[in-house]
């Protein structure tokens, strides 16, 4: 046998035997434990007192002997029973082939029908309940108590319904396995009563002649002569008793022949067969009456004395009406005369323990059925209380959670009223061992009531959360606009859910709730980045403001508490907007004027002089700074309060690309004024001395560290913007001149001859433009110094 096929039986031995870690908890298994340890108590009591009986009634043993068998048979019956049902059985069969003589190969019979009884049995300990019976009938046959084996037997059938062959069969069986040879003693001391000391000199065919002479004693109190037991329990002794027991064997031969020649062998197992195969009958025709919703309800209660007693008169009739055939008699018609009166109380003592039998059924079934309905109870009571516990748990964690992320709803009639449910289970569990049945009851039903109205707690607490989530999201949509008005970009508004689709959206509705909240305090935090650099813009660049509300705000925004801190936050942008919103606006307004203005004069004239300066648009300082003005124009959404940060900060941009051009348009001014002085020194060609100061003055203007009025930094800004124009205007114009002076050799002999030739020489003379003909020939004067120009002839002359 492998490992593996081992476990299986391991387990089940573990399971037979009973284990330490079996769990108890559910009240059925805890009857059903209550019920193996009484079936381990009755069945070692039984083990006990067949084996005390046996060895008792038929001496073999010692009496203190007997007992201590029977106790360890008990002992070892409660552990195991089969092992317990085998023992006493061993122990009980040297005591009945002493006193009675019978064969070995009866014995042997026996042997075979206790093992295949015990392998039976280990599948089902319960299946040793039948053959215990029917061993101890038999032994009741040597009391006067003998009348109670019918009743008995037939009960074996009643309780042991599930095994409706096994349990007449078990019980029939092992009856006459054991009783047949007691009888035979019976017959056989009767016999030499009979006929004295020749039968010790007779073959078995006259043994056999003379018993069939005789009436067969069946069904009253047997009587056997006693051999006294031995003294001793040695080796020696059992041999010697042994070998004198099977002295008397030849008696159970003829016995035997005369009870199958006579039927009786055959009669008797069938009529105890068939009374209690056809008391089963009578007992399911009370259920099947019950089940029909007969109006039998306190026959069925009873109907074991009924079925007993029936059972019992079904047995005897045919007991006493085949008497006379089968040449046998009982003690209720005795042939003996002077047991007429006994026979007639044993008949009284027949139908009285009958009643007394079956009503101990009676109530041994209602006491089993009324424990099973208080298991069941307590079962499916403890069973709905951890389902309900669980289920409450589950729910009231659902409805905290609602009540945690939807503040203002009202739950706490929701809330008590699962706390009182929950404190009521949590009660019963606790308190389920002391319960009477039908509080449990009651306790079922109130935890039926209670499954049924969680689903309606549930209904209401999602009800009022839908309504609460359709009203935040309309907040929160109000809040966005705001919001938006109030310059936020980026913002979305959610789409507002209906009626219908919130009733769909069950415990979803909750995580949509959650969501929402989470939305709150991301736009609460965005919110109050806002608010907070705008309250640090206002104090830095306009005036110092109160900030208590915006601190509140913060507050609940650490808390989490994203809609009661953007109640905070919003009153305080309303109020900042009526105090500064116009202001934002004509910021604004400003700013697009100046940035506008610096990037047309970049694209119109700037670009020009970059070009003839030969310089590449991207190296420019200047580019850079128009890139970054063009980026800040393209902007979304509304000119409110909250823009003031970004227009501060556009301002800031706007300055620094005042001063870069600014800075530039210097630089290269100044690269031109040298070059063109070093070109022609002493030459007034147009150099502007003002621009390049008015420059300055501007970009001062902007540095100044002292606070300014936005209206005076902005006047300062197109102040700057002005120089810049008129900056890029003189540039241009020192491009022009400074051509002018590179190109003025090719004038110079032209100048000379025609100034030799006639004296002087006016601009409408020169193969030039008016403009910068007049400025060669001044060029020229300053060159040669016997030349003047006449500003007021407006020509060139000779001195």
């Amino acid at each position: 046998m492998t490992a593996k096929s081992r476990i299986p039986r391991l387990k089940f031995l573990r399971r037979r035997i009973g284990s330490k870690k079996e769990d108890l908890s559910d009240p059925v298994a805890k009857e059903a434990h209550f019920r193996t340890l009484v079936f381990r108590i009755v069945m070692a009591s039984l083990f006990f007192a067949n084996t005390a009986l046996f060895t008792i009634l038929l001496p073999f043993y010692p009496v203190g002997l007997a007992i201590i068998l029977g106790l360890i048979a008990a002992v070892v019956g409660y552990v195991f029973p089969p092992a317990g049902f085998l023992a006493s059985i061993i122990a009980s069969l040297p005591a009945l082939a002493y006193q009675t003589g019978v064969p070995s190969w009866w014995l042997g019979i026996l042997a075979i029908f206790a093992i295949a009884f015990s392998i039976r049995t280990f599948f089902d300990a319960g299946n040793t309940f039948a053959p215990s019976i029917g061993m101890l009938a038999a032994a009741m046959t040597l009391t006067p108590a003998y009348f109670i084996l019918i009743p008995l037997m037939i009960a074996v059938g009643l309780f042991r319904q599930k095994e409706k062959l096994f349990a007449p069969l078990g019980v029939v069986i092992m009856f006459l396995i054991f009783f047949i040879p007691i009888h035979q003693a019976e017959f056989s001391s009767i016999l030499r009563a009979s006929l004295g000391e020749k039968i010790q000199t007779m073959r078995a065919e006259e043994i056999y002649g003379a018993m069939n002479s005789l009436a067969i004693p069946i069904f009253h109190q047997l009587s056997i002569n006693i051999r006294p037991a031995s003294q001793s329990f040695d080796l020696p002794a059992l041999s010697q008793a042994f070998g004198s027991a099977f002295e008397s064997s030849k008696f159970f031969h003829p016995y035997l022949f005369l009870m199958i020649d006579r039927l009786i062998i055959f009669f008797f197992p069938v009529l105890v067969t068939v009374t209690l195969s056809v008391s089963l009958v009578i007992q399911r025709f009370w259920y099947w009456l019950r089940d029909r919703n007969s109006s039998v309800a306190p026959v069925v209660r009873f109907s074991s004395i009924l079925t007993i007693l029936i059972g019992t008169t079904i047995f005897m009739l045919p007991l006493i009406a085949l008497s006379p055939p089968l040449r046998y008699f009982t003690a209720v018609n005795s042939i003996v005369p002077s047991e007429a009166i006994a026979g007639g109380n044993a008949l009284a003592a027949l139908i009285v323990s009958a009643c007394i039998v079956g009503f101990l059924v009676a109530m041994i079934s209602q006491l089993s059925v009324k424990r099973n309905s208080i298991a069941s109870t307590a079962s499916a009571v403890t069973g709905k209380s951890k389902e309900l516990s669980s289920a409450l748990e589950e729910l009231f964690n659902y409805v905290s959670n609602v009540n945690e992320s939807s503040q203002g709803i009202s739950v706490a009639e929701e809330i008590a009223q699962l706390g009182k449910s929950n404190e009521e289970v949590k009660l019963t569990e606790k308190n389920l061992d002391t319960l009477r049945p039908s509080f449990m009851a009651e306790r079922l039903g109130s935890f039926n009531k209670v499954s049924e109205e969680m689903p309606r707690i549930k209904a209401s607490v999602n009800r009022k959360l839908g309504n609460f989530y359709m009203d935040k999201v309309a907040k929160y949509n109000t809040i966005v606009g705001q919001l938006t008005a109030f310059g936020m970009q980026g913002l979305k508004k959610i789409a507002e859910p209906k009626q219908d689709q919130i009733s769909k959206m069950g415990d979803d509705l909750l995580k949509a709730q959650q969501t929402l909240n989470e939305m709150y305090f991301e736009l609460a935090t965005k919110t109050f980045d806002i608010t907070k650099g705008l309250v640090e813009t206002i104090n830095l660049e306009f005036e110092n403001i109160d900030t208590t509300s915006v601190e509140i705000g913060k507050k609940f925004l650490d808390d989490r508490k994203g809609e009661v801190a953007l109640d905070y936050l919003i009153n305080t942008l309303t109020q900042l907007d009526g105090r500064f919103g116009k202001l934002v606006k004509s910021i604004v307004q400003k700013e697009d004027s100046i940035a506008r203005g610096i990037i047309n004069i970049y694209s119109s004239q700037m670009l020009q002089v970059f070009e003839t300066l030969g310089k590449a648009e991207t190296s420019s300082q200047s580019y850079a700074a128009i890139d970054k003005l063009t980026e800040a124009l393209d902007r979304s959404g509304s000119i409110g309060i909250a823009y003031l940060t970004q227009a501060m900060i556009r301002f800031q941009l706007i300055q620094d690309g005042l001063r870069t051009i600014s800075s530039e348009l210097m630089s290269h001014m100044g690269e031109l004024e040298a070059l063109n002085d070093a070109r022609a020194p002493g030459f007034n060609w147009g150099k502007d001395t003002n621009i390049i100061i008015e420059l300055e003055t501007a970009l001062k203007a902007m540095q100044r560290r002292e606070k300014l009025g936005i209206d005076d930094r902005m006047a300062n800004a197109e102040a700057a913007l002005k120089n810049i124009e008129e900056a890029t205007k003189t540039i241009s114009q020192y491009i022009v001149m400074s051509e002018l002076i590179l190109t003025y050799p090719l004038f110079d002999q032209v100048i000379a001859t025609k100034l030799r030739s006639s004296g002087a020489v006016k601009p409408e003379e020169m193969p030039a433009t008016s403009k910068y003909a007049k400025q060669l020939l001044r060029l020229y004067a300053s060159r040669h110094a016997d030349s003047a120009f006449d500003i007021m002839a407006n020509r060139l002359q000779l001195k």
